[in-house]
């Protein structure tokens, strides 16, 4: 067929311009400009030593507390902490993937860009959050299997480009994780593990997923365009390869299977700032590109060239669902000038906006084939002057999409900033969501239950006029599509908010009052979504919005007074008083004059604890001071200078990022930090008799961004401060004023020299020192990983153990705040809202034990254990100090066990070494051994190198400190099945050199080592680690069961399995059985389903054979997902166990029949009802 290209020029075509706005220039009222807020994450993150945030980091933190059990598991005194969720429920966050079942228009599925996979059964009424905690919550696209009888299969991807605190741009980006697919229409996810990020780079970001006609899954990546034929379980490049990296791809199918892709051919990864480019952000391998052989091939679009040539960032495609033959594409490209009409300046944002069209018809001739292109750019929007956001506004491609009306081809919706409707053939263009058009009072506001930055849209399968938005403020819908109300024609559709209970808002900050016991009021600031408030915590009640919309930053609520301080991007502070007023309500501006300059994007303030009608806020290096706030009255948004004093500092250049003010004690010292660490502490700050002093100079703390400081409530002496950049040591303590800071970030911080290549210590955001009712104290602090908690200091040796792990979990937390009175403490989350809990210390005075006998087992030239005894058993946590006697150093260790080793003692020495329970922090040691090191070495000893604790299956040892080179400890037995795979974690001690560990299973009972296959594991730790080892120990298919040996060694240098001379050998036995198989086989199960078909009405059964100890669960699913029946079944003692279902109430058709034994899915079985 011959290809003849007609280029019709249907309207003149316009560059629409988006010039960034400087940090200081933000509207008002608007939310601020996405390059401020991401140029002030950075600043947070970045390594000080490399200006970047480290490769892969979002990996790597996470590695790195998985790798460490301690981060994770409570010791076993400790209580249960129930975290309590507290909303907002009526308000969500930036939602990217938004999908409706097909099957069945009533289920909803949506994705928070850092709020994970939500499920709503009841048409968006109600909402299931389906993402496990510790998942990958950077959702960013869905899709659902089209074939008939298949719609219960869905995907959703991970990874978010352009991104907020969760995720940064650029080539330095907290990647997300991969793929997940479902199979259950949405309830459950499995991750699929070819897509792991944490292995491949390929999909580290994932803008789109999409299943074909055919079932094939197409995943538009960082990387390029992947394939998948088999469901998702493997993976194929199909377009893109070896052609660099793209900021943005797409891909598009119609029904047929025709794929439409794009890949940018612009590219800011070359370059920091993403709004200035040269040439060699130009890609020449980017592109349109089109295939019909399910992607094994593509041909580029023919565009005309001035399309063709320039340097697109991001591409929307949207195929007419009523013609498939014409494609529309609207572009946004980095605009430097030419010979082109534009709007605005000579460089920026501009969009073209094309429809492309295949037809071998359009003039008659069958043997040739036309395309159409056809330029629209002048419908895209562009207002007049004195309308709200007038022009189009993707903020860099953050916000960008197309649809096309399912039954009206000429009818388009384009997403930016705004949202808007426009018909091709009326030439009428109209805004239905984003800003509303007219300003009130010269300001912005809101097009009611709608919101700015639009990122989804979707139509109802059953009726194409209903709709669905996903925007920065959660979802919306709309019952018209193409309304247009003649009343009111500045809002021409009309939404309802669907934000029911889809907890996916990302705060910035929370508020509690500080004093009040029993006040009931919450406030908190949101990352695109302003200033929320409610009276009543733990209600389930909907929250209020506050004044002034915005991005909501650090907020206040005054002690006993209904009045409150709302802060919004860039350093604006105003004061509210009474039932909030909404968005366009009452408020009086209270900040220094001249917002945006000197200013964080989330900056902070606070009230002085001793007189909350007192104010301290930053600009830049200087620290201002009012005594009086609550007296302002100031309607002007710049601020004023009423009221305001300017306090010496003497922090050189260096802006302040962070302060405290301390309650009791030696009241009004302040302590505030800078961006580059320093520290400082102002006496009597409420006076104009203060004194500032340095407290930083010569204390070996970081040179990095000082995120936090938290003074005790009931101590001015006891500070806490973190810096929240990689690659640091992260959290400091001070007890006597900042004379002398110690490190206690413990497990929480890794060694920033280590050379580990695949884990490092999170980003810590917020530090709270918690004075519970019941004595003790409680540290918190709120990290890129979740929030940790500890009642011990113990410098290098603290042990910060997680909170919330079954709700909060891995999701940053960017503030923290605690109320001593009735032991309340609040916590903000960026992805997943609020939570509470009256928090109380299980280190209490009441259970204290004593520690009633220490014992010394083994004292060598280095090494020394000891174990002891208490009065009080259940006590399991303690605190030990050991120093050389006569000296006045100790050394601490925190346990929680019943003994530990002392190692890298020196040679012929007396220590004095001394033990506490630790019930709070007044226990007192009570009991202490004296002890001389010398004596014999043994090999264990002399290497090093030693196993401490061994876990797989029923073994759960720990090493006697006893313990010699070669330990025999195979009376110690676990069954494992053959087929299947267990994890075994190996605690083990390397000091001085390398070792390398290896493991060795006798699977062939020859009572050898030797033969292939045998060695399961190998691994080199580095020197100087006390550590966890983790790997997963597979007995083969086809292994003959019995009792076999399991060797586990370490060593100083690579060996043979043989008992070594140096280190440590420790067999074990394993049972290797055949209960359970990888699969459900006839040898052992017997599965039987009968009668299949089964005539409708009659019954069915299905059949099994169980083995002592076994359980089994039946569950008919539809074709849907959809639960019909269920029983369960335990093992009798008969041959065969059986359940019978009556099918009266199935429809004719196909069902499945799934097999769970022991709480593992085992077999599926397809059956027909006729």
């Amino acid at each position: 067929m011959r290809a003849k290209i007609l280029i019709r020029q249907t309207w003149l075509w316009v560059l629409i311009f988006w010039g960034s706005l400087s940090v200081v220039q933000a509207q008002e009222g608007k939310e601020g400009n996405i390059e401020a807020r991401r140029a002030f994450e950075r600043q947070m993150l970045v390594d000080p030593a490399t200006g970047k945030i480290p490769e892969n980091i979002r990996r790597k933190e996470l590695n790195f507390i998985y790798a460490d059990p301690s981060l994770r598991k409570k010791r076993s005194n400790q209580r249960v902490r129930n975290w309590t969720a507290e909303g907002p429920s009526n308000i969500g966050g930036r939602t990217r993937a938004l999908a409706i079942d097909r099957a069945n228009p009533n289920v909803l599925l949506a994705g928070g860009a850092t709020g994970g996979m939500w499920r709503s059964s009841d048409d968006g009424q109600t909402w299931i959050k389906t993402t496990g905690v510790n998942e990958s919550q950077s959702v960013t696209a869905i899709a659902q299997d089209p074939r008939p009888g298949r719609e219960n299969i869905w995907y959703y991807s991970t990874g978010e480009y352009r991104t907020s605190a969760s995720a940064i741009q650029g080539g330095n980006v907290y990647w997300g994780k991969g793929v997940y697919r479902s199979t259950d229409g949405g309830r459950t996810w499995v991750f699929l593990n070819n897509t792991n990020s944490f292995d491949t780079f390929n999909f580290s970001v994932v803008h789109k997923v999409m299943v074909d006609a055919r079932g094939n899954v197409f995943a538009a990546t960082f990387n390029g365009v992947y394939r998948s034929t088999d469901e998702g379980n493997t993976w194929k490049r199909v377009l893109g390869g070896g052609l660099g990296i793209f900021d943005f791809t797409n891909i598009q199918a119609t029904t047929d299977g025709v794929l439409y892709a794009s890949l940018s051919s612009w590219n800011s990864n070359r370059n920091s700032n993403p709004f200035q480019g040269d040439s060699t952000n130009f890609n020449a391998n980017g592109g349109l590109f089109r295939s019909t052989n399910q992607g094994n091939s593509w041909t580029r679009l023919q565009l005309p060239e001035r399309y063709d040539t320039l340097a697109k960032r991001r591409t929307s495609i949207a195929i007419d669902p009523s013609n498939e033959n014409r494609v529309y594409l609207l572009f946004n490209y980095y605009y430097t000038g030419g010979d082109f009409n534009y709007i605005g300046d000579s460089e920026g944002e501009a969009f073209h906006l094309l429809r492309y069209t295949r037809n071998d018809t359009l003039h008659g001739g069958s043997d040739t084939l036309q395309i159409e292109v056809q330029d629209f750019t002048n419908n895209l929007p562009e207002f007049g002057r004195g309308i709200a956001e007038r022009f189009m506004n993707s903020q860099g491609a953050y916000n960008q999409l197309l649809k096309v009306h399912p039954t009206q081809g000429d009818v388009l919706f384009v997403g930016e900033l705004n949202l808007t409707r426009v018909n091709l053939i009326t030439g009428i263009t109209q805004r239905i969501g984003g800003y509303n058009l007219s300003l009130r009072n010269g300001l912005l506001f809101r097009y009611p239950h709608h919101h700015p930055d639009n990122h989804a849209l979707v139509f109802y399968p059953n009726n194409p006029n209903r709709m669905l938005s996903g925007h920065d403020g959660g979802i919306s819908r709309t019952e018209n599509n193409l309304t247009n109300l003649p009343s009111n024609p500045d809002e021409p559709v009309t939404w309802v908010e669907l934000n029911n209970g889809y907890t996916t808002t990302q705060a910035y900050s929370v508020a509690i009052d500080r004093f009040t016991s029993g006040d009931r009021r919450m406030l908190a600031g949101f990352q695109d979504r302003g200033k929320w408030y409610t009276d009543e915590i733990n209600s389930g009640n909907p929250w209020q919005e506050e004044a002034w919309g915005a991005d909501g930053a650090f907020t206040a609520i005054v002690s006993g007074e209904d009045t409150r301080y709302v802060g919004t991007q860039n350093g604006r502070v105003g004061r509210v008083e009474g039932a909030p007023g909404g968005i366009q309500g009452p408020i009086n501006f209270v900040h220094p004059k001249g917002p945006g300059v000197g200013t964080w994007f989330v900056h902070p303030f606070i009230l002085n604890k001793n007189d909350e009608r007192m104010m301290f806020y930053s600009k830049r290096q200087y620290m201002l001071r009012n005594a009086r706030v609550d007296t302002i009255h100031n309607r002007n948004n710049n601020g004023t200078n009423v009221g305001w004093d300017t306090l010496a500092t003497h922090t050189g250049d260096q802006a302040i990022t962070a302060f405290d003010i301390s309650k009791n004690n030696d009241a009004n010292v302040l302590y505030y930090g800078t961006a580059n660490g320093r520290v400082y502490r102002i006496n009597n700050a409420h006076s104009d008799n203060y004194e500032v002093i340095n407290v930083w100079s010569d204390k070996n703390l970081p040179d990095a961004r000082i995120s936090s400081i938290a003074v005790d409530p009931e101590n001015s002496d006891n500070v806490m401060i973190t810096y929240s950049n990689y690659n640091i040591n992260s959290i400091f303590y001070t007890n006597d004023g900042g004379e002398t800071w110690d490190h206690v970030g413990g497990n929480l911080d890794d060694d920033p020299t280590s050379n580990s290549s695949d884990r490092r210590g999170p980003s810590v955001r917020w530090a709270e020192i918690h004075r519970p009712t019941n004595g003790g104290v409680i540290y918190l602090v709120g990290t890129s990983v979740g929030l940790y908690s500890t009642e011990q200091l113990q410098g290098n040796n603290t042990v910060w153990t997680q909170e919330g792990d079954q709700n909060i979990g891995n999701v940053v937390v960017s503030m923290v705040e605690a109320r001593s009175s009735d032991n309340l403490v609040a916590v903000a989350t960026h992805g997943n809202g609020l939570y509470s809990m009256n928090l109380t210390s299980t280190l209490s005075q009441a259970g204290c034990a004593e520690v009633t006998d220490i014992s010394a087992n083994y004292v060598g030239w280095t090494v020394a254990s000891f174990d002891w005894t208490t009065n009080n058993p259940i006590s399991t946590d303690y605190t030990v100090r050991y120093r050389v006697k006569g000296t006045a150093q100790w050394t601490y260790m925190n346990t929680g066990f019943w003994g530990l080793v002392l190692t890298g003692l020196a040679q012929n020495t007396t220590y004095e070494l001394q033990i506490k329970t630790n019930c709070n922090s007044d226990q007192p040691y009570a009991s202490s051994i004296e002890f001389t090191t010398g004596g014999l070495e043994n090999a264990r000893e002399k290497s090093k190198s030693m196993i401490t604790q061994v876990k797989l299956g029923e073994i759960d040892h720990k090493t006697p400190f006893y313990a010699e080179e070669y330990n025999d400890f195979t009376n110690i037995v676990t069954d494992l099945d053959i087929g299947t795979t267990l994890p075994l974690t190996i605690a083990h001690q390397s000091f001085n050199q390398s070792a390398y560990v290896k493991v060795w299973i006798d699977f062939n009972q020859n009572g050898g080592f030797g033969d292939k296959g045998e060695e399961v594991i190998h691994r080199v730790i580095p020197a100087t680690t006390t550590s966890f080892m983790l790997g997963k120990i597979k007995v083969p298919e086809g292994t003959k069961p019995g009792k076999t040996r399991m060797r586990i060694a370490i060593m100083p240098q690579d060996f043979p399995p043989a008992k070594g001379a140096y280190g440590e050998v420790e067999d074990y036995t394993i049972n290797m059985t055949n209960k359970i198989v990888g699969q459900l086989n006839v040898d052992t199960y017997q599965a039987k389903l009968f009668p299949n078909p089964v005539v409708q009405g009659r019954g069915i059964s299905a059949q099994i054979n169980l083995l002592d100890g076994d359980s089994a669960t039946f569950t008919i699913f539809d074709l849907q997902g959809r639960k019909i029946a269920e029983q369960r079944k335990a093992f009798t003692g008969e041959k065969t166990t059986t359940a019978s279902f009556g099918t009266q109430g199935l429809a004719r058709g196909t069902y499945i029949m799934q097999v769970v034994i022991n709480s593992q899915i085992r077999k599926s079985l397809k059956f027909e009802v006729k």
